[in-house]
């Protein structure tokens, strides 16, 4: 049984759109991307001139200070998957020449990025916003910190609906263990510096039974954020494919959405 879809990834697919031109499509990649390398240096640089808080902790580098949260891994990850994309519309006239393991790792890229994103702006907003916005922060700090925890929300919903690559259910396989090897990191976080990256993720703030209930509240969301974003796939297709027939009067065929 092939459950991840071994050799049945479509580049046409990524470089295409149901709603606007592959040149279109090529621009707004390319424009994510130069804001994208942006924001990643204006955070590196606001990493490397400010004490963060996270000194106390014994965490003096500042790189390490970085790496420490998954939204700025993830933001660095949906950067290079950009950069990718925008390397499949230029290419979009030889991407038979891609390899089957280089197309697989995009495909695995492109589901991380679409379902990451919006759990970690539900979360953020909900949860962990509240210091933030009581502080004094300037300007910028405030760009930077949007950018990371709402724009490339937007960013990547965007490119969900200009592109045409599907999801598959089975991928939920790939992106669950990525973010189980984040907690681990931050069970070794704190057990190297007591400190914990997310308060929810304390393992000792109340109850043994509490706890325990976070985390399943916690996975069933990530789970759910999942199929949301599989949905969004969904409605993309179905209002292509009307698109499409009103404007030439043929019926569109397009791949299954998913298959186990």
């Amino acid at each position: 049984m092939n459950l991840f879809h071994w050799g049945n990834f479509d580049p046409y697919l990524s470089a295409n759109s149901w709603f606007v031109s592959s040149r279109t499509l090529k621009i707004y990649r390319l424009v994510v991307v130069i804001y994208s390398l942006i924001i990643v240096i204006g955070e590196l640089l606001d990493y490397g001139l400010r004490e963060h808080s996270l000194a106390p902790y014994g965490i003096q580098n500042n790189l390490e200070c970085y790496l420490c949260y998954f939204t700025n891994l993830s933001y660095i990850g949906q950067t290079i998957y950009f950069t990718a994309a925008l390397f499949y519309s230029i290419r979009s006239n030889s991407l038979e020449k891609f390899s089957k393991l280089h197309n697989f790792l995009f495909w695995i890229l492109y589901h991380t990025v679409v379902h990451y994103h919006i759990f970690i702006v539900v979360v953020y907003w909900g949860l962990l916003s509240k210091s933030f916005i009581q502080a004094n922060n300037p300007w910028y700090i405030w760009w930077l910190n949007v950018s990371v925890h709402g724009i490339e929300f937007v960013t990547m919903l965007i490119e969900l609906f200009l592109n045409r690559q599907i999801m598959k259910k089975s991928f939920i396989f790939i992106t669950i263990p990525i973010i189980i090897l984040f907690m681990f990191e931050s069970f070794f976080i704190y057990d190297t510096h007591r400190f914990w990256v997310y308060n929810f993720l304390d393992w000792y703030s109340g109850s043994p039974e509490d706890v325990t209930l976070r985390y399943i509240g916690f996975t069933i969301f990530f789970i759910a954020c999942y199929f949301v974003v599989y949905g969004f796939h969904a409605l993309r297709d179905y209002i292509g494919r009307k698109c499409s027939k009103r404007s030439s009067g043929i019926v569109v065929s397009d791949p299954p959405m998913s298959t186990v």
